[in-house]
């Protein structure tokens, strides 16, 4: 299977992409500011000064999203971690559905 920069022979051999210029922004930090986003909902564009620039952070994002990576996370969280039946009346309390 393909890594995160689509090179599976590359990586596996190296354990980095070695296809195009060196990354200018650690992984790590490219991540935090995805989930910094999806954690506080706030704008691509406004993400604190302490993150790559937005546009760096919103290509990784498409890229993964593109091919389907953040959604065999999200299939790998649910299957792994059931929520407990108190969790879920809370959260079904807190954020009613609306009636109309």
């Amino acid at each position: 299977m393909p890594g995160i920069c689509g090179h599976p022979d590359t990586e596996a051999r190296t354990g980095a992409c070695r296809a195009g210029s060196p990354e200018k922004h650690d992984r790590r930090a490219v991540i935090d500011a995805i989930l910094y986003v999806v954690r506080t909902g706030c704008a691509w564009r406004y993400l604190p000064i302490g993150f790559p620039p937005w546009q760096t952070v919103y290509a990784h994002f498409t890229r993964l999203n593109s091919r389907g990576v953040t959604e065999r996370i999200l299939t790998e969280l649910r299957s792994s971690s059931p929520v407990p039946p108190q969790a879920a009346r809370r959260a079904a309390v807190a954020d009613p559905i609306p009636l109309s």
